[in-house]
């Protein structure tokens, strides 16, 4: 059996309603050399059905049935059995546009980007990075620096990646955590990514579907989720804190503070020292900068929009 160019993962847990939306967007890319590797994760519905119909239909779907243990375990079963020499995540509710596969993988580049956006709506103007590419780790650090905190860098969607680097570092999904594993996870992949290029089409993330659950974890579980996540931020050796800001961020609203003190928590001495380890990276103009920026760039948005209506030229 030839060896394929890439592997296609998908993780799919009670999907009857939209996977074959998934699937059909695969079928139809005109770059023909993949294999689908789809993870029944204990699916209760018609899901295994329906991925068992197109494997019938085409070999190149792989159909795996396990039970459930949580999408980053999944995605774990598809990275050991992938044989392509590159490795992407679609989830089962989403789909991809035309042309996302390219015809042919550059051995040089370590790491395809796509930018994403929502089912049915554009690509939101400050998420959305032009197709370019980046030929050295100091023109992909610039980008990252700047960009690390946007979909397109830190989500697990819309991502090609060599399979040589990530069994190369046994980088894989910590099953541990169930919310915001894809951070961790890509944090360890940009750490050994010296070369990129953002295509020209998109990720489909679908929010519509309702499979989304609410995870929550218990303070000490979130601490030990930020513990991760500082040293994994600091290997990459950036000073890029939109990150940090709006991992922290993210981190409190899924963090059950029903039974503590969220205050307690906030300023309790681990989570203070783990703070002090990202920011005292920034210097302090940089620091100066990063809040100006952070405060006051609503307000330029709103006055460029409300002269740009009134006609007012600046």
């Amino acid at each position: 059996m030839n060896t394929p160019s890439l592997s296609v993962i998908i993780p799919a847990y009670n999907a009857e309603h939209y996977i074959s939306r998934c699937l059909n967007s695969i079928t139809v890319q005109p770059m023909r050399d993949f294999e689908v590797i789809l993870i029944d994760d204990g699916s209760t519905d018609a899901t295994r059905q329906v991925a068992e119909d197109f494997a019938a239909n085409d070999k190149r779907f792989v159909v795996v049935h396990t039970e459930n243990k949580g999408v980053s375990a999944a995605r774990n079963l598809g990275i050991s059995i992938a044989r392509g020499e590159w490795v992407t995540f679609i989830d089962a509710d989403d789909y991809i546009e035309p042309q996302y596969f390219p015809d042919a993988f550059d051995p040089a580049i370590d790491i395809y980007l796509h930018n994403w956006h929502y089912h049915e709506e554009p690509v939101l103007e400050d998420e959305w990075i032009a197709p370019q590419l980046f030929p050295d780790s100091h023109s992909f650090r610039m980008i990252l620096q700047q960009n690390i905190h946007k979909n397109i860098f830190i989500a697990v969607l819309g991502k090609i990646v060599k399979r040589s680097l990530l069994e190369k570092h046994a980088i894989q999904f910590d099953t541990f955590f169930h919310y915001g594993e894809d951070t961790l996870f890509f944090l360890d992949v940009l750490s050994h990514c010296r070369t990129a290029l953002i295509l020209n089409s998109n990720y489909v993330y679908d929010k519509t579907t309702g499979n989304t659950k609410k995870y929550v974890y218990s303070p000490d579980k979130s601490l030990s989720y930020l513990e991760h996540f500082v040293h994994k931020y600091r290997r990459l050796d950036l000073i890029a804190p939109q990150l940090p800001v709006m991992v922290f961020r993210n981190l409190q609203g899924a963090t059950d503070f029903s039974q503590f003190n969220k205050l307690n928590w906030l300023f309790s001495p681990q989570v203070i020292s783990l703070k002090r380890l990202i920011y005292p990276s920034m210097r302090f103009p940089e620091k100066c900068k990063f809040l100006l920026s952070r405060y006051l760039s609503p307000i330029v948005t709103y006055v460029a929009n409300h002269n740009h209506h009134s006609g007012i030229q600046c």
